[in-house]
């Protein structure tokens, strides 16, 4: 059992993540500031291919996976205006192949989607977001089994041609969880091709 004390710090520190990541008005605000400037160009792009770096770390005593994959954004956008709802989100279908230092091998794959804090972030850099997945593993010793994520991110640069994010997220498989449940990062650049 924790002390108080620890009880009250985690408390304060889940209430400074809960105000970092509130949504509330930004500084800037599109067309309001500048209509011109290309942030306030409304987006939108389908079928843009991607490709990913990852690691992923089971807390069940298995080595970390790193490795490589492709995904395929079904639907992007990016709208900042003082609408209702967010001002980026993508719809995207990946595969990650990735190895562990004791000959074993995962693929990973899933449906998933992503959407920004902001309602109107009128800038194309640094923009938070937050999304989910379903999907599936294949594990070399442990077969396949089904999960599903929960991500939060960051879209580095969100661009008319390229949009560069990283993301933070929880992998929590359906069966095997005292193996397979655990953190994965990933890099991930997104390309238009029209």
């Amino acid at each position: 059992m924790l002390p108080p004390r620890a009880y009250v710090a985690r408390a304060f520190a889940l209430a400074a993540v809960a105000l970092a990541i509130w949504p509330r008005p930004v500084l800037a605000r599109c067309p309001d500031e500048a209509p011109d400037e290309p942030a306030c160009d409304p987006l939108a792009a389908i079928m843009m291919p991607s490709v990913a770096g990852a690691a992923y770390v089971p807390r069940g005593g298995l080595d970390p996976y790193v490795g490589g994959g492709i995904e395929l954004v079904g639907f992007s956008w990016s709208n900042n205006n003082d609408a209702f709802g967010p001002s980026q989100g993508t719809i995207r279908f990946g595969a990650l192949y990735m190895k562990a230092r004791e000959q074993r091998e995962m693929l990973l794959y899933r449906l998933g989607w992503a959407v920004s804090f902001e309602g109107n972030a009128s800038r194309r850099f640094l923009i938070p977001y937050w999304g989910g997945g379903l999907g599936a593993l294949w594990e070399t010793a442990l077969g396949n089994r089904a999960l599903a994520e929960g991500t939060l991110g960051l879209y580095l640069f969100y661009g008319r041609n390229v949009v560069v994010d990283a993301a933070g997220t929880m992998v929590l498989p359906f069966t095997a969880v005292d193996k397979l449940l655990g953190p994965k990062a990933q890099l991930t650049a997104s390309f238009s091709l029209w």
